[in-house]
């Protein structure tokens, strides 16, 4: 062979190689388009109803509601406000107060207060009436809790003591319940405090 003839063969072969080839235009598109960014959703739980609005402000539209216990998930929170999210969706803003991080226990309630006063003062004994506030923050009813009020001195020793029975509480109700009890006189003019102890029978 003509050594100047394989010299040009040799010359286009290194052109074609060093050509630069053309890209798809569809891959070209999706590699310079930005990277997805991804959103964390946390997942959280209502602890009581409350309102979805369709901004971060009380005066905004509702738009939807929460169910006591009910899980969803949030996206940001912003000046106390946080995007909802059902199935993925975004459907407004709720007060991050009204969640919390894990679920509502299934049976669980709180003694908000207890408290007495004397509603008679007799010639041989005295007349206490007494109040017991309790609230149910599970998800399930009590039909029938029971307390056991007790009265004390100063010296916190124990003077009288009262029971209450058939206290009913439905999820998320907060109810006060009183009572009224006689203790004889010298005793009945030392109780000086209150405790109770409530349970399921």
């Amino acid at each position: 062979m003509n050594p100047t003839r394989l010299l040009l063969i040799t010359l286009v072969a290194l052109n074609l190689a060093c050509e630069p080839k053309e890209r798809n235009t569809e891959d070209q598109k999706a590699a310079d388009a930005p990277a997805p960014m991804l959103t964390l959703r946390l997942p959280r739980w209502a602890q009581r109803s409350a309102d979805i609005r369709s901004a971060r402000r009380s005066d905004s539209q509702v738009t939807a509601r929460l169910d006591r216990g009910e899980r969803l998930e949030i996206g940001d929170v912003i000046d106390g406000w946080a995007e909802i999210f059902r199935d993925g969706s975004s459907i407004g803003y709720a007060r991050e107060s009204v969640l919390r991080s894990s679920p509502l226990p299934a049976k669980e309630f709180q003694m908000k207060d207890v408290s007495f006063r004397v509603s008679n003062e007799g010639s041989s004994a005295w007349t206490y009436e007494w109040s017991l506030d309790l609230e149910n923050t599970g998800l399930e009813s009590y039909p029938a809790l029971e307390a056991e009020l007790k009265f004390v001195d100063a010296g916190r020793h124990l003077i009288a003591t009262d029971t209450a029975y058939g206290m009913s509480l439905t999820p998320g109700q907060r109810r006060t319940f009183t009572g009224n009890l006689q203790v004889p006189l010298p005793l009945g003019s030392t109780i000086r405090n209150v405790g109770a102890e409530i349970r399921e029978p």
